[in-house]
């Protein structure tokens, strides 16, 4: 166990993102409505194709023809949980890989046993949350006892990995500083600002943007390390050059279009 010391990853990143452009992947989304526009946007401007379909109907279709696919539990309906359940499942058979916002899943027994469903018959590939979700998210999956909102960044860095244990899959924990983990491995991000937060959907936009990276690298703990640096960087840039968070959401799009470029 121990920290990812990734040399290059820049470089690395801007691979990534060079094949994005080059390979346009679909990323199919059943996101917050709030964050759509802002998610197709900034899956637009890094190269990717969006896709924002829910319809039980149709998501089935959709995602066997994907190449990744973002769950966001961001707001929660029966109709919408169920589509995402059908969503899920047509791409595990197909091993598209599956990213999972776990947006306030601590919040309601609702949100749990939506998430917990799609946990079970889907198998995420990797799951995003910020560091009081997985914490929720890790009292309910391995029976600990729940922890309190200011608990040490150490421990939460340990339920993280075991969460990641025994899930199988990546864990992304987003805040001043990001974190992913594989369960035995660490990798931190540094970039990014404060005013993000102020954005909204920029967390949902993560999501996207981290499915497009595991659309082009399949190695989930670089992809999402990847995805999360050339969010946190776009948006150090873009916050140097906005008076708020207006213009921020603006020149976010702007640098995200330009990051291959200008990294």
């Amino acid at each position: 166990m121990g920290t990812v010391y990734i040399n290059n990853v820049v470089k690395q990143m801007k691979t990534d993102l060079r094949l994005i452009q080059e390979q346009q992947p679909l990323i199919h989304n059943i996101t917050n409505y709030v964050a759509m526009n802002f998610v197709a946007n900034s899956l637009l401007a890094i190269g990717a194709s969006p896709i924002m379909a829910r319809a039980e109907e149709e998501v089935e279709e959709i995602s066997s023809k994907s190449n990744a696919l973002a769950l966001n539990l961001g707001v929660p309906e029966s109709t919408t949980a169920h589509s995402m359940i059908l969503a899920g499942e047509a791409a595990m058979k197909k091993r598209i890989p599956i990213v999972f916002d776990v947006v306030g899943v601590g919040a309601t027994r609702f949100r749990m046993d939506i998430a917990s469903q799609i946990i079970l018959r889907c198998h995420p590939t990797v799951i995003k949350g910020n560091a009081s979700e997985i914490q929720a998210l890790y009292s309910h999956q391995i029976g600990m006892q729940g922890v309190d909102s200011h608990q040490e960044t150490y421990e939460v860095e340990k339920q993280a990995k075991k969460l990641a244990q025994q899930l199988s899959c990546i864990i992304v924990v987003t805040g001043a500083i990001d974190f992913i983990t594989d369960g035995e491995r660490m990798a931190y991000v540094h970039e990014g600002h404060s005013m993000m937060s102020k954005v909204t959907a920029m967390g949902c936009t993560a999501t996207g943007i981290v499915g497009a990276f595991l659309a082009v690298n399949s190695n989930p703990l670089e992809a999402s390390f990847h995805a999360m640096k050339a969010m946190g960087i776009a948006g150090e840039r873009a916050v140097s050059q906005s008076r708020g968070n207006g213009s921020m959401m603006i020149n976010f799009l702007d640098e995200l279009c330009n990051l291959v470029a200008d990294v």
